[in-house]
């Protein structure tokens, strides 16, 4: 599978597990949606919604202008991550869904002007062959990763997805 293929699996995936967990009992949805949502939010509270198309849609994008030398990201947050790496920085993941359901997020690093800045991942992720991939660290360089957990992040898969963008 292509890069591209398995980030639209993972985020189809997300979709219909996280995304559109919005009422399991249909009465409820009827008495909270009883006509078109114009400009508001909706909040599903984790319940199921089956049969959905989805059209012109978007995944809400955390925006850090430069990185610490520790940055927590945190899926209620968001499941877009962009940040500029000015220095060395440890990554740890919170508040994934905490059941079977699978939870994921995109990252997007940048190396700021001087780049070399080093990632240092949570023991948690696991990575094809085992290793995490080396990010090239050129100044301005785009590394994107996608990361995804069924066991309420007990165990991350981490994938990377471009690590010489700009």
């Amino acid at each position: 599978m292509t890069t591209g293929v398995l980030i639209g699996v993972f985020l189809l995936g997300y979709l219909i597990r996280r995304g559109l967990e919005f009422f399991r009992e249909p009465t409820v949805f009827k008495r909270i949606i009883s006509g078109p949502i114009q400009g508001g939010n909706l909040d599903g509270q984790d319940k199921e919604i089956q049969k959905v198309i989805l059209k012109d849609y978007a995944e809400l994008t955390v925006a850090n202008a430069a990185a610490g030398t520790t940055e927590t990201l945190d899926i209620e947050a968001g499941n877009v991550f962009h940040m500029t790496l000015d220095e060395n920085i440890t990554f740890t993941f919170s508040n994934p869904i905490a059941s079977d359901d699978m939870t994921s997020f995109t990252l997007i690093l940048t190396q700021d002007g001087s780049g070399t800045n080093v990632v240092t991942w949570p023991a948690s992720v696991d990575w094809a062959g085992g290793s995490a991939p080396t990010l090239i660290t050129t100044a301005g360089t785009v590394s994107i990763l996608v990361f995804f957990t069924i066991d309420g992040g007990t165990i991350w898969h981490g994938m990377l997805g471009s690590s010489d963008s700009s």
